[in-house]
Protein backbone atom coordinates (compact mmCIF):
# COMPACT_ATOMS: atom_id res chain seq x y z
CA UNK A 1 0.00 0.00 0.00
CA UNK A 2 2.60 2.16 0.74
CA UNK A 3 4.68 1.92 -2.49
CA UNK A 4 0.85 2.36 -4.22
CA UNK A 5 0.47 5.70 -2.09
CA UNK A 6 4.22 6.56 -3.16
CA UNK A 7 3.21 5.93 -7.14
CA UNK A 8 0.42 8.12 -6.90
CA UNK A 9 2.43 11.00 -5.20
CA UNK A 10 4.57 10.80 -7.83
CA UNK A 11 2.05 10.99 -10.75
CA UNK A 12 0.23 13.81 -8.70
CA UNK A 13 3.15 16.33 -8.17
CA UNK A 14 5.00 18.68 -9.63
CA UNK A 15 8.10 18.63 -8.03
CA UNK A 16 9.98 15.97 -5.94
CA UNK A 17 10.28 18.28 -2.69
CA UNK A 18 6.32 18.41 -2.96
CA UNK A 19 6.56 14.34 -2.93
CA UNK A 20 8.99 14.27 -0.48
CA UNK A 21 6.48 16.43 2.06
CA UNK A 22 3.71 14.76 0.88
CA UNK A 23 4.81 11.47 1.67
CA UNK A 24 6.95 11.73 4.59
CA UNK A 25 6.38 15.35 5.91
CA UNK A 26 10.00 16.38 5.41
CA UNK A 27 13.05 16.64 2.91
CA UNK A 28 16.91 15.87 3.54
CA UNK A 29 19.44 14.22 1.77
CA UNK A 30 18.59 10.75 3.18
CA UNK A 31 15.05 10.66 2.23
CA UNK A 32 15.72 12.33 -1.72
CA UNK A 33 18.08 9.62 -2.20
CA UNK A 34 15.76 7.07 -1.23
CA UNK A 35 13.21 8.91 -3.86
CA UNK A 36 15.59 8.54 -6.43
CA UNK A 37 16.35 4.82 -5.42
CA UNK A 38 12.51 4.07 -5.90
CA UNK A 39 12.06 6.06 -9.21
CA UNK A 40 14.93 3.93 -10.93
CA UNK A 41 14.13 0.68 -9.61
CA UNK A 42 10.03 0.67 -10.22
CA UNK A 43 11.12 2.79 -13.37
CA UNK A 44 8.40 5.21 -13.01
CA UNK A 45 8.27 7.68 -15.93
CA UNK A 46 9.16 11.62 -14.25
CA UNK A 47 9.07 13.81 -16.81
CA UNK A 48 5.98 15.79 -15.56
CA UNK A 49 8.53 16.78 -12.96
CA UNK A 50 11.42 18.47 -15.13
CA UNK A 51 11.27 22.28 -14.90
CA UNK A 52 11.12 23.73 -18.80
CA UNK A 53 14.21 25.53 -19.60
CA UNK A 54 13.53 29.29 -20.26
CA UNK A 55 15.59 31.63 -22.78
CA UNK A 56 16.01 35.38 -22.82
CA UNK A 57 13.86 36.25 -26.40
CA UNK A 58 16.77 38.61 -27.34
CA UNK A 59 20.02 36.73 -26.75
CA UNK A 60 18.61 33.12 -25.90
CA UNK A 61 20.57 32.65 -22.90
CA UNK A 62 18.99 30.38 -20.24
CA UNK A 63 16.75 32.38 -17.43
CA UNK A 64 14.76 32.67 -14.51
CA UNK A 65 11.34 31.06 -15.26
CA UNK A 66 9.16 34.18 -14.43
CA UNK A 67 11.80 36.28 -16.43
CA UNK A 68 11.35 37.14 -20.05
CA UNK A 69 14.77 38.88 -20.77
CA UNK A 70 18.40 37.63 -18.93
CA UNK A 71 18.97 41.63 -18.40
CA UNK A 72 17.38 45.36 -18.82
CA UNK A 73 19.60 45.85 -22.00
CA UNK A 74 18.07 42.79 -24.03
CA UNK A 75 14.30 44.16 -22.74
CA UNK A 76 15.15 47.51 -24.71
CA UNK A 77 16.78 46.22 -27.59
CA UNK A 78 14.04 43.70 -27.68
CA UNK A 79 11.18 46.25 -27.12
CA UNK A 80 12.67 49.07 -29.36
CA UNK A 81 12.46 46.87 -32.31
CA UNK A 82 8.74 47.15 -32.29
CA UNK A 83 9.17 51.30 -32.03
CA UNK A 84 8.19 53.32 -35.43
CA UNK A 85 10.11 56.32 -35.19
CA UNK A 86 9.05 59.28 -37.67
CA UNK A 87 11.76 60.83 -39.90
CA UNK A 88 11.63 63.74 -37.71
CA UNK A 89 12.21 62.30 -34.41
CA UNK A 90 15.11 60.24 -36.47
CA UNK A 91 16.80 63.48 -36.94
CA UNK A 92 16.74 64.82 -34.03
CA UNK A 93 18.76 61.60 -32.49
CA UNK A 94 21.14 62.03 -35.30
CA UNK A 95 21.52 65.84 -34.19
CA UNK A 96 21.76 65.35 -30.73
CA UNK A 97 24.61 62.26 -31.37
CA UNK A 98 26.44 63.67 -34.05
CA UNK A 99 29.38 65.44 -32.10
CA UNK A 100 29.79 62.36 -29.85
CA UNK A 101 32.53 59.93 -29.94
CA UNK A 102 30.09 57.49 -30.36
CA UNK A 103 28.59 58.26 -33.15
CA UNK A 104 31.69 57.81 -34.91
CA UNK A 105 31.78 53.99 -35.24
CA UNK A 106 27.90 54.02 -36.31
CA UNK A 107 27.52 52.89 -39.93
CA UNK A 108 25.65 56.18 -40.93
CA UNK A 109 28.36 58.57 -39.89
CA UNK A 110 30.13 60.28 -43.02
CA UNK A 111 33.62 58.69 -43.53
CA UNK A 112 34.80 61.23 -46.39
CA UNK A 113 37.97 62.66 -45.49
CA UNK A 114 40.23 65.15 -48.13
CA UNK A 115 44.11 64.44 -48.42
CA UNK A 116 45.88 67.10 -46.86
CA UNK A 117 48.64 66.01 -48.92
CA UNK A 118 47.22 65.51 -52.43
CA UNK A 119 43.62 66.89 -52.11
CA UNK A 120 41.57 63.75 -52.89
CA UNK A 121 38.90 62.21 -51.59
CA UNK A 122 38.78 59.27 -49.48
CA UNK A 123 37.03 56.79 -46.95
CA UNK A 124 38.93 56.48 -43.93
CA UNK A 125 39.16 52.84 -42.62
CA UNK A 126 37.07 51.54 -39.59
CA UNK A 127 39.04 49.73 -36.89
CA UNK A 128 38.53 46.49 -34.80
CA UNK A 129 37.51 48.41 -32.01
CA UNK A 130 34.51 49.73 -34.71
CA UNK A 131 36.17 53.53 -34.47
CA UNK A 132 37.27 55.25 -37.41
CA UNK A 133 40.98 55.73 -38.17
CA UNK A 134 42.34 59.64 -36.95
CA UNK A 135 44.23 59.25 -40.61
CA UNK A 136 44.29 62.56 -42.41
CA UNK A 137 46.43 61.23 -46.09
CA UNK A 138 44.85 58.59 -48.33
CA UNK A 139 47.64 56.55 -48.89
CA UNK A 140 51.33 55.02 -47.16
CA UNK A 141 52.89 57.39 -50.51
CA UNK A 142 50.92 60.86 -48.62
CA UNK A 143 51.67 59.60 -45.17
CA UNK A 144 55.36 59.37 -45.46
CA UNK A 145 55.61 62.90 -47.18
CA UNK A 146 53.65 64.06 -44.53
CA UNK A 147 55.99 62.46 -41.88
CA UNK A 148 58.59 63.82 -44.05
CA UNK A 149 57.75 67.31 -44.12
CA UNK A 150 56.84 67.27 -40.73
CA UNK A 151 60.71 66.10 -39.79
CA UNK A 152 62.32 68.64 -42.20
CA UNK A 153 59.95 71.71 -40.08
CA UNK A 154 61.51 69.79 -36.53
CA UNK A 155 64.85 69.68 -38.56
CA UNK A 156 64.79 73.40 -39.32
CA UNK A 157 63.88 74.61 -36.56
CA UNK A 158 66.30 72.81 -34.41
CA UNK A 159 69.34 74.16 -37.10
CA UNK A 160 67.55 77.30 -36.52
CA UNK A 161 67.95 76.80 -32.55
CA UNK A 162 71.11 75.79 -32.45
CA UNK A 163 70.14 72.19 -30.77
CA UNK A 164 70.42 70.00 -34.15
CA UNK A 165 73.56 67.88 -33.14
CA UNK A 166 74.11 66.33 -37.06
CA UNK A 167 72.33 63.39 -38.66
CA UNK A 168 74.03 60.07 -36.86
CA UNK A 169 73.41 56.43 -38.22
CA UNK A 170 71.85 54.20 -35.96
CA UNK A 171 74.58 52.75 -33.04
CA UNK A 172 72.08 49.94 -31.66
CA UNK A 173 72.72 46.26 -32.91
CA UNK A 174 69.98 43.68 -32.34
CA UNK A 175 70.63 40.28 -31.25
CA UNK A 176 69.43 39.15 -34.57
CA UNK A 177 72.15 41.08 -36.47
CA UNK A 178 74.81 40.27 -34.35
CA UNK A 179 73.64 36.50 -35.06
CA UNK A 180 73.62 36.66 -38.85
CA UNK A 181 77.18 38.86 -38.39
CA UNK A 182 78.55 35.35 -37.21
CA UNK A 183 76.79 33.32 -40.16
CA UNK A 184 77.85 35.83 -43.13
CA UNK A 185 81.81 35.66 -41.40
CA UNK A 186 81.76 31.78 -41.14
CA UNK A 187 80.30 31.63 -44.65
CA UNK A 188 83.86 34.25 -45.84
CA UNK A 189 80.71 36.96 -47.50
CA UNK A 190 81.91 40.46 -46.94
CA UNK A 191 79.08 42.76 -46.13
CA UNK A 192 78.12 46.11 -44.78
CA UNK A 193 76.45 46.40 -42.12
CA UNK A 194 73.57 49.66 -41.70
CA UNK A 195 74.90 50.82 -44.98
CA UNK A 196 73.34 53.90 -46.06
CA UNK A 197 71.55 55.03 -48.79
CA UNK A 198 70.04 58.44 -50.14
CA UNK A 199 66.51 57.94 -50.83
CA UNK A 200 66.74 60.87 -53.28
CA UNK A 201 69.23 58.88 -55.49
CA UNK A 202 66.68 56.12 -55.22
CA UNK A 203 63.81 58.61 -56.69
CA UNK A 204 62.47 58.93 -53.65
CA UNK A 205 61.37 63.05 -53.30
CA UNK A 206 62.94 63.23 -49.73
CA UNK A 207 66.73 64.10 -47.57
CA UNK A 208 66.95 60.48 -45.50
CA UNK A 209 68.31 57.84 -46.05
CA UNK A 210 67.54 54.19 -46.12
CA UNK A 211 69.66 51.65 -44.25
CA UNK A 212 70.46 48.40 -45.13
CA UNK A 213 71.00 46.07 -42.59
CA UNK A 214 73.24 43.82 -44.34
CA UNK A 215 74.56 44.82 -48.10
CA UNK A 216 76.37 42.33 -49.94
CA UNK A 217 78.40 45.28 -52.63
CA UNK A 218 79.29 42.05 -54.91
CA UNK A 219 76.52 40.81 -55.31
CA UNK A 220 73.83 43.96 -54.90
CA UNK A 221 72.01 41.95 -52.30
CA UNK A 222 69.89 43.53 -49.29
CA UNK A 223 69.54 41.30 -46.70
CA UNK A 224 67.21 42.16 -44.04
CA UNK A 225 66.60 40.39 -40.59
CA UNK A 226 62.64 41.70 -39.68
CA UNK A 227 61.90 41.13 -36.36
CA UNK A 228 58.17 41.51 -34.54
CA UNK A 229 58.34 45.01 -35.55
CA UNK A 230 58.06 44.50 -39.14
CA UNK A 231 54.67 42.64 -38.93
CA UNK A 232 52.81 46.54 -38.48
CA UNK A 233 54.96 48.16 -41.08
CA UNK A 234 54.35 45.60 -44.08
CA UNK A 235 53.27 48.71 -46.19
CA UNK A 236 56.26 50.68 -45.93
CA UNK A 237 59.04 47.89 -46.38
CA UNK A 238 56.88 47.25 -49.20
CA UNK A 239 57.40 50.69 -50.24
CA UNK A 240 60.70 50.83 -49.30
CA UNK A 241 61.73 47.61 -51.22
CA UNK A 242 60.29 48.62 -54.66
CA UNK A 243 62.19 52.04 -54.91
CA UNK A 244 65.86 49.43 -54.27
CA UNK A 245 64.16 47.00 -56.73
CA UNK A 246 63.90 49.32 -59.10
CA UNK A 247 67.25 50.83 -58.52
CA UNK A 248 68.43 47.13 -59.06
CA UNK A 249 68.84 46.09 -55.86
CA UNK A 250 67.96 42.62 -54.46
CA UNK A 251 66.27 42.67 -51.26
CA UNK A 252 66.21 39.42 -49.68
CA UNK A 253 64.39 39.39 -46.22
CA UNK A 254 64.66 36.56 -43.34
CA UNK A 255 61.98 36.38 -40.46
CA UNK A 256 63.54 36.39 -37.26
CA UNK A 257 62.01 33.76 -34.61
CA UNK A 258 63.28 32.80 -31.00
CA UNK A 259 66.30 30.17 -31.27
CA UNK A 260 65.72 28.99 -27.44
CA UNK A 261 63.38 26.00 -29.08
CA UNK A 262 64.26 23.31 -31.07
CA UNK A 263 61.45 24.66 -33.49
CA UNK A 264 63.24 27.69 -33.98
CA UNK A 265 66.39 26.49 -34.46
CA UNK A 266 65.15 24.35 -37.27
CA UNK A 267 63.85 27.22 -39.03
CA UNK A 268 66.50 29.53 -38.89
CA UNK A 269 69.00 26.56 -39.93
CA UNK A 270 66.75 26.31 -43.09
CA UNK A 271 66.29 30.22 -43.64
CA UNK A 272 70.15 30.38 -43.59
CA UNK A 273 70.68 27.31 -46.25
CA UNK A 274 67.91 29.06 -48.34
CA UNK A 275 70.03 32.29 -48.34
CA UNK A 276 73.32 30.62 -49.04
CA UNK A 277 71.60 28.83 -51.94
CA UNK A 278 70.53 31.66 -53.20
CA UNK A 279 73.67 33.91 -52.65
CA UNK A 280 75.96 31.49 -54.87
CA UNK A 281 73.10 30.40 -57.22
CA UNK A 282 73.10 34.46 -58.36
Amino acid sequence: MKEKNLIEIIKNSKSKNEILLKYFGYSNKKVYDFLNNFIIEKNINIIHLNKKIKHCLQCSKIIKRRNKFCNSSCAATFNNHKRILSIETRNKIKNSLINTDKYRALKYYDTKRTCIICGNEFNAKRLISKKLSKTKCCSTECQLKMRRKNGQIIAKERISNGTHKGWNTRNIVSYPEKFFMKVLDNNNISYEHNHPIKQRDLGVDSNYNYFLDFYIKNKNIDLEIDGKQHKSRKEYDNYRDNFLMKNDYIVYRIKWKNINTEKGKLYIKNEIDKFLEFYYNN
